[in-house]
């Protein structure tokens, strides 16, 4: 039975899969078709803002070490609609995402996609948020459901498709 129901956003997942291998991102290839098919808002966690960042013509830098651990941005983009509410000045305790990876998300310099977080990881920036397609498809290498106030950020892109 089809569902009268419109999908209004499309969130994919992380994944134990590397993306630096080939015959991975063609096991997941599909979802370019639904993409472009549905033109809705894409939120991408980890794997999947790896995968949304080779869609937009990036490439991933395979960092050797994995990463799994909570760190605070070192910088991001208030203003962002995804990122609303996550982190405040006036508390002692900024917020900490939760982080598991090892492939670096590298943007292609010759597209619209935007940085809107960064962490400091072993004295090295790193960027781990991003705006692939301005109000419509974001990523982010942290699991904002690791934690319950981290999870703000659900709710953020729920705002987005409900206005999308």
């Amino acid at each position: 039975m089809i569902s009268k129901r419109k999908i209004k956003g499309i969130i994919i997942t992380g994944s134990s899969f590397k993306l630096t291998k080939k015959e991975h991102f063609e096991k997941f290839s599909f979802i370019i078709y639904y993409l472009n098919k549905l033109h809705v808002p894409v939120y991408g966690i980890c794997f999947g803002c790896q995968f949304l960042n080779l869609i937009y013509g990036g490439t991933l830098k395979d960092n050797k070490k994995f990463i799994c651990e909570d760190i605070d941005f070192s910088d991001y983009d208030a203003k962002c609609p995804l990122l609303k509410n996550t982190t405040t000045t006036t508390t002692t305790t900024p917020t900490k995402f939760h982080y598991c990876f090892s492939d670096i998300v590298i943007p292609n310099k010759n597209t619209d996609v935007r940085v809107i977080a960064s962490i400091i990881y072993k004295n090295k920036k790193i960027d781990c948020g991003f705006e692939f397609e301005k109000n419509r498809v974001y990523g982010s290498m942290f699991h904002p459901e690791y934690y319950e106030n981290t999870q703000i950020i659900f709710k953020n892109f729920y705002e987005i498709c409900k206005k999308w």
